[in-house]
């Protein structure tokens, strides 16, 4: 048990770390979503929690209470559940080749354009980039209420729940 003295004296201290500036809190929101994603290694579709804070984007999917899958996108690092790899390999993984290294996971999840807006078309209510790279093609749709990054061997659509 912490006594009244201790107590105020962590108080305090905590206190004045926040006045000098010292202590900084971190950037964190959260969203629930409806997610999609299929890969050739896994298939998911579910209700999910995306995390988004300073270092990247966590990514968490539920069913009936228990996680089911963790995808972590920080930069240069993609982490499935508790094996993290960097972002190129995961690529590789995900799209089989690579056409669209440099791809950045966490401009994806923050809906904003990739690939230096190369491909990108304006709609009413977002944009759509579509980059094709040799015989590959990416298609990346953003709306207010929705992100869907699709090519012939992954596909991640988010559907944000208000």
């Amino acid at each position: 048990m912490v006594s009244r003295i201790n107590r105020r004296t962590i108080l305090s201290l905590i206190l004045s770390f926040a006045m000098f500036g010292c202590y900084k809190s971190p950037n964190i929101s959260t969203t629930k979503a409806t997610i999609l994603i299929f890969t050739d290694t896994f298939k998911f579709n579910d209700v999910g929690v995306i995390t988004y804070d300073n270092s990247g984007v966590m990514l968490e999917i539920f069913n009936l209470g228990h996680l089911l899958l963790k995808l972590g996108f920080l930069s240069g690092s993609v982490c499935i559940n508790d094996s993290c790899y960097s972002t190129n390999l995961a690529i590789r993984k995900f799209f089989g080749d690579d056409s669209f290294l440099g791809l950045n996971f966490i401009s994806v999840f923050n809906g904003v354009k990739i690939f230096n807006g190369e491909g990108l078309i304006y709609t009413d209510d977002g944009f759509i980039q579509t980059i094709k790279r040799g015989n590959k093609q990416l298609e990346y749709i953003v709306k207010s209420d929705f992100i869907s990054l699709r090519s012939n061997k992954f596909l991640l659509e988010i559907r944000f729940l208000k």
